[in-house]
């Protein structure tokens, strides 16, 4: 089983509410999650969730705290069955 670690935005609008994407894959129902996703070989946690923003919701330059959540669980993502370790980082929404 191929481990696969990922890292997450806990992205807090001034109104105090969770930003949440809806994604959706082939082979699950659509699913709700906190914007992020996987951190490639070369980078750390904060590198990979500021690139995250850019790819997910096109923002780069939110200020980012320190992690609030970390865990590890199992899923079927693309015909594999990766065990990634997930980080749910901190950061709050800007005012525009």
């Amino acid at each position: 089983m191929r481990k696969r670690s990922a890292v997450r935005a806990l992205i807090i609008c001034p109104e105090k509410q969770i930003l949440l994407a809806r994604m959706r894959y082939k082979e699950t129902e659509d699913l709700w999650l906190t914007p992020g996703g996987g951190i490639e070989p070369d980078e750390n946690h904060i590198n990979a969730l500021h690139r995250e923003l850019n790819e997910e919701i096109f923002e780069r330059a939110w200020p980012v705290g320190p992690a609030v959540w970390v865990r590890e669980h199992q899923f079927r993502f693309e015909g594999e069955d990766p065990l990634p370790k997930r980080n749910l980082l901190p950061t709050e929404m800007q005012q525009v």
